[in-house]
């Protein structure tokens, strides 16, 4: 599932589902412990068909194991971008957020192909994604849950957060702080970023 938002950032989404197998349950069948239509006293054989029409046979048991599959479920409902007007030694910030469905824990992980906000009139041009910033630097980042400070994307999937317990509906949001300067070009920057969901177990 992709999704994506023609703004300063732009979502891409993603299904993944797992499976899990229960512990086999046993069920367990037996026969009367003289064999069935047991009749000691009169035992035969019939030689063309081998067959026993009486006599005992021996107590017998037999077990057949039963496997269950259940599947894990796991999908991104709605995702949200952002756009920000900058001005030169002031930190935007702004927020993107996921909303994920699951039925186990999961993580969201953040990464793009394209991880620097770049100007689509002229790729030269280009915001880096940094880790560490300030409001009088040309860059951009978004932040973990729960950290201070952000995070530059790369193209590799990153967690961002971890949620500990099973969701329905449940939204993430992240926060997005750029900075720029007055070496940055006026003009739109843009990138996608993409948005993977995924269950722990």
């Amino acid at each position: 599932m992709e999704r994506k938002i023609a703004k300063l950032l732009a979502f891409t989404g993603v299904a993944v589902s797992a499976a899990v197998a229960l512990t086999p349950l046993t069920s367990y069948a037996a026969v009367n412990p003289h064999g069935y239509n047991c009749d000691p006293s009169k035992a035969t054989t019939t030689g063309t068909a081998n067959l026993t029409t009486g006599g005992c046979a021996g107590a017998t048991t037999g077990s057949k194991k039963v496997a269950i599959t259940v599947e894990s479920n796991i999908s991104i409902d709605a995702v949200s971008g952002m756009s920000i007007n900058m001005a030169p030694h002031v930190l935007g910030t702004g927020e993107i957020s996921a909303t994920v469905t699951s039925t186990h824990p999961y993580t969201i992980s953040l990464s793009s192909s394209q991880p620097n906000l770049t100007n689509p009139d002229n790729g030269a041009q280009n915001i880096p994604a940094k880790s560490s910033f300030t409001k009088d630097d040309n860059g951009w980042g978004i932040k973990k849950s729960g950290a201070s400070d952000y995070t530059a994307l790369t193209g590799v999937p990153t967690v961002y957060y971890t949620g500990a317990n099973p969701a329905t509906k449940a939204t993430t949001k992240f926060e997005v702080g750029v900075a720029v300067n007055e070496q940055t070009a006026p003009g739109t920057y843009k990138t996608d970023v993409t948005v993977t969901a995924a269950t722990q177990i």
